[in-house]
Protein backbone atom coordinates (compact mmCIF):
# COMPACT_ATOMS: atom_id res chain seq x y z
CA UNK A 1 0.00 0.00 0.00
CA UNK A 2 1.48 3.40 -0.66
CA UNK A 3 2.51 5.53 2.13
CA UNK A 4 0.52 8.63 1.09
CA UNK A 5 -3.11 7.12 2.03
CA UNK A 6 -1.60 5.84 5.22
CA UNK A 7 0.71 9.24 7.15
CA UNK A 8 -1.14 11.61 8.62
CA UNK A 9 -0.80 15.62 7.66
CA UNK A 10 1.89 17.76 9.56
CA UNK A 11 0.21 20.85 11.42
CA UNK A 12 1.89 23.65 11.78
CA UNK A 13 0.98 26.27 13.89
CA UNK A 14 2.16 29.87 12.29
CA UNK A 15 4.60 31.97 14.03
CA UNK A 16 3.95 35.03 15.68
CA UNK A 17 4.74 37.99 14.13
CA UNK A 18 5.57 41.14 16.56
CA UNK A 19 2.66 43.83 17.34
CA UNK A 20 4.22 46.59 14.52
CA UNK A 21 3.77 43.89 12.19
CA UNK A 22 0.30 43.38 12.01
CA UNK A 23 -1.24 46.52 13.56
CA UNK A 24 -2.66 49.10 10.94
CA UNK A 25 -0.48 51.85 10.23
CA UNK A 26 0.39 54.52 7.65
CA UNK A 27 2.14 52.79 4.73
CA UNK A 28 5.98 53.01 5.53
CA UNK A 29 5.46 53.56 9.09
CA UNK A 30 7.82 50.78 9.97
CA UNK A 31 10.69 50.92 7.86
CA UNK A 32 13.37 48.54 6.36
CA UNK A 33 16.18 49.91 4.50
CA UNK A 34 18.93 47.97 2.71
CA UNK A 35 21.20 48.74 -0.07
CA UNK A 36 22.02 46.82 -3.14
CA UNK A 37 25.09 47.25 -5.62
CA UNK A 38 27.90 48.43 -6.64
CA UNK A 39 25.99 48.51 -9.92
CA UNK A 40 28.41 50.25 -12.78
CA UNK A 41 27.09 52.12 -15.86
CA UNK A 42 28.30 51.91 -19.50
CA UNK A 43 30.88 54.81 -18.73
CA UNK A 44 32.10 53.35 -15.51
CA UNK A 45 30.86 55.02 -12.42
CA UNK A 46 28.96 52.88 -9.68
CA UNK A 47 25.93 53.53 -7.97
CA UNK A 48 23.92 51.98 -5.59
CA UNK A 49 20.42 51.60 -4.73
CA UNK A 50 18.76 51.98 -1.52
CA UNK A 51 15.75 49.90 -0.54
CA UNK A 52 13.13 51.16 1.45
CA UNK A 53 10.71 48.57 2.53
CA UNK A 54 7.44 48.65 4.53
CA UNK A 55 7.50 46.06 6.91
CA UNK A 56 3.89 45.57 7.24
CA UNK A 57 2.72 46.31 3.81
CA UNK A 58 4.48 45.02 0.61
CA UNK A 59 5.71 48.25 -0.95
CA UNK A 60 8.58 49.43 -1.88
CA UNK A 61 10.78 52.23 -2.73
CA UNK A 62 14.38 52.92 -4.32
CA UNK A 63 16.91 55.31 -4.34
CA UNK A 64 19.96 56.07 -5.92
CA UNK A 65 23.06 56.75 -4.59
CA UNK A 66 26.86 57.59 -5.74
CA UNK A 67 28.51 56.84 -3.04
CA UNK A 68 28.47 55.52 0.56
CA UNK A 69 29.25 58.20 2.78
CA UNK A 70 27.09 59.05 5.25
CA UNK A 71 26.23 62.16 4.24
CA UNK A 72 24.63 60.84 0.52
CA UNK A 73 22.70 58.18 2.68
CA UNK A 74 21.49 60.96 5.08
CA UNK A 75 20.24 63.01 1.65
CA UNK A 76 18.43 59.79 0.44
CA UNK A 77 16.82 59.14 3.73
CA UNK A 78 15.81 62.97 3.55
CA UNK A 79 14.33 62.87 0.44
CA UNK A 80 12.56 59.55 1.19
CA UNK A 81 11.05 61.67 4.45
CA UNK A 82 9.88 64.42 2.18
CA UNK A 83 8.24 62.15 -0.10
CA UNK A 84 6.32 59.67 2.13
CA UNK A 85 6.52 61.30 5.75
CA UNK A 86 7.62 60.52 9.14
CA UNK A 87 8.58 57.04 10.37
CA UNK A 88 7.65 55.64 13.60
CA UNK A 89 10.03 52.76 13.37
CA UNK A 90 13.31 52.26 11.26
CA UNK A 91 15.32 49.06 11.03
CA UNK A 92 18.65 48.95 9.68
CA UNK A 93 21.45 46.13 9.70
CA UNK A 94 24.35 46.92 11.38
CA UNK A 95 26.48 47.77 8.16
CA UNK A 96 29.21 50.46 8.96
CA UNK A 97 27.75 52.81 6.81
CA UNK A 98 24.54 52.54 9.02
CA UNK A 99 26.07 52.76 12.19
CA UNK A 100 28.04 56.01 11.20
CA UNK A 101 24.00 57.35 10.24
CA UNK A 102 23.14 56.32 13.36
CA UNK A 103 25.90 58.15 15.15
CA UNK A 104 24.92 61.27 13.00
CA UNK A 105 21.21 61.04 13.31
CA UNK A 106 21.92 60.84 17.33
CA UNK A 107 23.92 64.17 17.02
CA UNK A 108 20.91 65.69 15.46
CA UNK A 109 18.19 64.19 17.69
Amino acid sequence: MCQRFTVSRIKVHPGMLHQDRVKEVVIFDVLGLGLAGPLNLADGPKFWIVLYSCAVYSVFHLDLVTSLSVETLIQSFRRFIIRTGKTYMNCFDNGTNFVGNNRALQKVY
